[in-house]
């Protein structure tokens, strides 16, 4: 039931990924919205994900090594 699903339970992809191998991914937010930043690492944290948000694409690659 999605209605009452954990973070744990919401971290599990199709492909099973679990809560803790969640935990090893990382997402770049490239998001020029500061507010939609914050929405966007809290939906993540609840997922489990650790994220880095940055304004723009350029940043993003920046981020990236590029």
């Amino acid at each position: 039931d999605r209605d009452h699903a954990t973070a744990e339970d919401l971290a599990a992809t199709d492909e099973g990924l679990t809560a803790r191998q969640a935990a090893a991914f990382a997402a770049l937010v490239a998001e020029d919205n500061h507010l939609n930043q914050v929405v966007a690492d809290g939906m993540l944290r609840l997922l489990g994900y650790t994220s880095h948000c940055v304004a723009d694409g350029l940043q993003a690659v920046a981020a990236l090594g590029g």
